[in-house]
């Protein structure tokens, strides 16, 4: 392939190290499109010369609500396409297959998928140094066997990859758990500009405006001075409870 284009969405920072790993690995040319920086707004064309490689984070099973619009941007006619979704050691769910499905509906072959482990962005202390070097080994290991199966794609003889998942996909929840200002915020407005719903406001920067908030931590990962988090009895019980299901390393997962 002449180029790869790379889409993702990476608040916390391990979706995007996931994401330089496969893509590192890919043969081609690679132009990135990061929906931290921008959603996608116009249609973005997969070229008779080209590849997709979709990586996103998984929240609650699925790919997160911000991101589905932007993917339904994609549009193939018969390009093959490599997605990648990135969790935090507890279950991908139908993050895949809604990615398929997506894909599939706009005219690209998923030819590859993967499923990676990158550190827990609401609990932080789950997968805390993930992705480690043995994940990072198998990225560029997956990499290697997508560009084997690039190198010989034939849209005519493609068969749908069989991917994990159930449908129907579950509805999307709404946010109960915000993160807040700690009196370590020195109103340096990191947060403000790291936003990507545009949740937090220039002029008062320690509150959160909860019907825009999404919990993807963005702004959690990019304090410097570490002002920002979750407390509170809900979020200790879920931590809790999280941790549990959450206590056995997890290794990632490939199909291909």
């Amino acid at each position: 392939m002449k180029t790869i284009k790379v889409v993702y969405f990476s608040p916390a920072g391990g979706t995007k190290r996931i994401t330089t790993s496969i893509a590192g690995g890919l043969d081609g040319v690679k132009e990135y499109h990061s929906l931290m920086d921008r959603r996608l707004e116009k249609k973005l064309t997969i070229a008779p010369d080209e590849a997709l490689l979709l990586v996103m984070p998984v929240y609650s099973n699925r790919i997160p609500e911000y991101c589905v619009n932007s993917v339904k941007h994609i549009h193939g006619n018969g390009r093959p396409a490599i997605i990648v979704a990135v969790y935090g050691n507890r279950d991908y769910g139908s993050a895949l297959l809604e990615m398929e499905d997506l894909l599939s509906s706009q005219g690209l072959d998923v030819v590859a998928a993967g499923a990676f482990i990158a550190r827990h962005s609401l609990f932080p202390e789950i997968a805390k140094d993930r992705p480690d070097e043995k994940d990072l080994h198998a990225a560029k290991d997956f990499a290697s066997k997508c560009n084997k199966k690039l190198a010989k794609y034939d849209h005519n003889a493609y068969q749908l990859l069989e991917v994990p998942g159930e449908r129907p996909f579950p509805e999307y929840s709404k946010r109960t758990l915000v993160p807040a200002a700690s009196n370590k915020c020195t109103k340096c407005r990191t947060c403000v500009e790291i936003c990507p719903v545009h949740a937090i406001s220039r002029e008062k920067p320690k509150k959160v405006d909860e019907t825009k908030c999404i919990g993807c931590c963005a702004c959690v990962a990019h304090c410097p001075t570490g002002a920002r988090g979750f407390s509170g009895l809900i979020y200790g019980s879920v931590a809790k409870k999280i941790g549990k299901l959450a206590a056995d390393r997890r290794d990632p997962e490939v199909f291909i």
